[in-house]
Formats: C-alpha cells, sequence, structure tokens
C-alpha cells in the first residue's frame, strides 16, 4: 500500500473569456511510487475543481474539471537505480521509460541532440507529467491552462524534500480511454504541442507515437 508524504491544496480566482468567474482549486498528494521504489521519489496526483462566483457574492458547489498525474524522478546520471529502473531497454513499457530513453542513454548521459537542452537536462530530479486532463465541459474554456500554471506553481511550494522547481518534462500524446471526437493521433498530438507551448514547453523532439524504433515518441519540456 502506497504511502502518503505530502499533501497540498490551494485556490486562486479565475475569469473566463465568456466572463464567468469564480475560483479553481489544486488538491495535490504525493505518495510512494507504486512501481519504482528507487528511481522514482514520488508519485503526484493533482485534481482540478471549481466554484463559480454567484450573483450576491457566494460560491456555487465545487465542479470537477480535471486532473494530472506525474513522477517525481530522481535522475542522477551516476544513480544505478535511475539506469536499472527507467532506461534499461529491455523493461517493459511505460511512458516514463519511454521518454526517459528518449532523451539519455543507457548509462544514463543526455543524448547528443539535446545539446542545445543540455541545462534543461543535467539535472538530480525531473518531473515526468505523465497525464493532464481536463474534462469534456471544462475543455476550449481557458481552465486547462490555468489549472496547468496552478500545478506548476504548487509544485514549488509543496514541503521539503518534495518541493520542486526544476524540469518538467512530457509526451503530447492522446490518453486511450479519452474522447477526441474523431481527430487523428497527429492531430491530437498538433493540438497539444500548441496548448502546451502556450504555458512555456518547448518541443525537445517530434516523434511517431505508433513507431516502436528508439526515438518514437515526441518530448516537450519546460523549467518551473
Amino acid at each position: 500500500m502506497e504511502e502518503e508524504l505530502a499533501k497540498l491544496g490551494s485556490w486562486e480566482p479565475y475569469t473566463l473569456a465568456n466572463g464567468e468567474q469564480g475560483k479553481i482549486i489544486a488538491d495535490i498528494e504525493l505518495t510512494t511510487h507504486p512501481t519504482y521504489n528507487n528511481s522514482i521519489s514520488a508519485w503526484v496526483e493533482a485534481i482540478f475543481s471549481k466554484q463559480v462566483l454567484l450573483e450576491g457574492g457566494d460560491y456555487g458547489p465545487k465542479i470537477e474539471i480535471g486532473y494530472c498525474i506525474a513522477h517525481l524522478i530522481n535522475a542522477r546520471p551516476t544513480a544505478d537505480t535511475f539506469k536499472s529502473d527507467l532506461l534499461d531497454a529491455d523493461l517493459g513499457y511505460t511512458e516514463t521509460r519511454k521518454v526517459m530513453q528518449t532523451l539519455y542513454t543507457a548509462g544514463g548521459a543526455r543524448r547528443r541532440q539535446f545539446r542545445d537542452f543540455a541545462d534543461m537536462l543535467a539535472v538530480d530530479r525531473i518531473l515526468h507529467l505523465d497525464t493532464f486532463i481536463m474534462l469534456a465541459h471544462s475543455r476550449g474554456t481557458g481552465l486547462g491552462r490555468m489549472a496547468l500554471d496552478f500545478f506548476h506553481r504548487l509544485m514549488r511550494k509543496l514541503p521539503d524534500p518534495y518541493a520542486f522547481a526544476g524540469t518538467v518534462v512530457l509526451s503530447p500524446g492522446k490518453v486511450e480511454d479519452q474522447d477526441y471526437g474523431g481527430q487523428s493521433d497527429q492531430e491530437i498530438e498538433n493540438g497539444l504541442i500548441d496548448f502546451y507551448s502556450k504555458s512555456g514547453y518547448v518541443v525537445l523532439v517530434r516523434g511517431d507515437r505508433n513507431s516502436k524504433v528508439n526515438m518514437s515518441l515526441s518530448v516537450m519540456g519546460r523549467t518551473i
């Protein structure tokens, strides 16, 4: 059973383009990781909600708008656990492993093609943003970018030793159980790249998500 490591909840006001006002709420919980006990120091889960400001100054009921899952990784290049848990190509597939293997060699060194991002990748800890989902009723409203930016800020405010300021990486692809309205994988990826770019992420590599070759994932990153 996973052990709770830290929790943080906070809110801030928002105003949407349609004039709706209210407060956006984030509840973050860190637990021990269910899969990687050594190389990943925490499983991070955040639930995002909103409360609409009503006439008269009261707030409406709390409505969930989305969630995210991330992995806080101990990524010291010399750490044997980082290499054995995440960089060994013979291990079973997870997106976290694939993203790390895209960026680093089996020996833990940054791959040469990412020399322009040397400072971003030469770090002791990395946050892999595995899943970021806005529920259907909140998509296209502007709440997604607000929630993501809020998450970035709150990660810095977690209690030590879990407070995180550093490199965040992600792969901008579809989540299998989500409805994307018939869009192709490429259309979904292009839309997600545009979305994450507006929150400060840059494309580190473009890949083919359907390919089985080494550099098959697109990866984006930023520093928070």
